[in-house]
C-alpha cells in the first residue's frame, strides 16, 4: 500500500488545491488513517473527524479488482 500525507498549512500559507472537473474522476479511493506506532487509534477520532485529524494514510489498493489494477 501507498502511503500519502496531508499537507499541512503554516498561518501564511495557502492550502495547495486544484478544481478536478467531475469527468476527470475514475473511481473513490479507501484511506486507511496512521496513528503511528500504536495499534489502538485515539480515542477522539470519529468517523466525522479522521480525515481532518490523521496525518497520514494509506492508500488501499486492494479493496476491489478495479483499485488493484489502476492503483498499482
Amino acid at each position: 500500500m501507498y502511503m500519502v500525507a496531508k499537507h499541512i498549512a503554516n498561518p501564511n500559507d495557502i492550502m495547495p488545491g486544484d478544481i478536478v472537473p467531475l469527468k476527470a474522476i475514475r473511481q473513490s479511493c479507501h484511506l486507511i488513517p496512521l496513528s503511528g506506532p500504536n495499534i489502538t487509534w485515539p480515542s477522539r477520532w470519529t468517523s466525522d473527524n479522521v480525515l481532518d485529524l490523521s496525518t497520514f494514510f494509506l492508500l488501499n489498493n486492494w479493496s476491489s479488482k478495479f483499485a488493484y489494477q489502476t492503483l498499482w
